[in-house]
């Protein structure tokens, strides 16, 4: 989804989940949508590959969320340009305010969750291992 060369670092600079947290993982999704259980049912789990980095994972998930990806990577690289070619550090991020970020593309939804984001990595609060829990934990990505 990014560049051939980001794709290979974060390729590099990957770890796998444990079997305890894919299995936690797998539970959560088969109990959250009964369509996505009968689908790992039927095909079985995939297998899941982190980065070391949550705050850009999240962050780009956020900026990739339901559009396409073509969308996706002109609002990546409008936010990457903003700030020099890169992912702002969080608490950059954090701090920017709503009105630049939707000039760059972002929905207000898409807002309140990078900013949340931003603020709990500020925080410490965002750990590597801590996916599930970071989509209890911040007030905007809540269902």
């Amino acid at each position: 989804m990014g560049s051939p060369a980001a794709d290979r670092k974060a390729a590099a600079n990957a770890v796998a989940l444990d079997d305890e947290s894919i299995a936690r993982a797998l539970r959560h999704l088969k109990r959250r949508d009964p369509t996505l259980a009968r689908v790992i049912r039927e095909v079985g789990a995939c297998d899941i590959l982190r980065t070391t980095d949550p705050y850009r994972f999240l962050i780009r998930s956020i900026l990739f969320q339901q559009i396409s990806v073509h969308a996706g990577r002109a609002i990546e690289a409008r936010l990457k340009g903003h700030f020099g070619g890169r992912l702002p550090p969080s608490e950059r991020l954090r701090a920017t305010r709503a009105t630049t970020l939707r000039g760059l593309g972002l929905s207000r939804q898409k807002i309140l969750a990078v900013h949340s984001i931003a603020a709990t990595a500020a925080a410490g609060e965002l750990r590597a291992n801590g996916a599930l829990r970071i989509f209890e934990t911040l007030p905007s990505l809540k269902r």
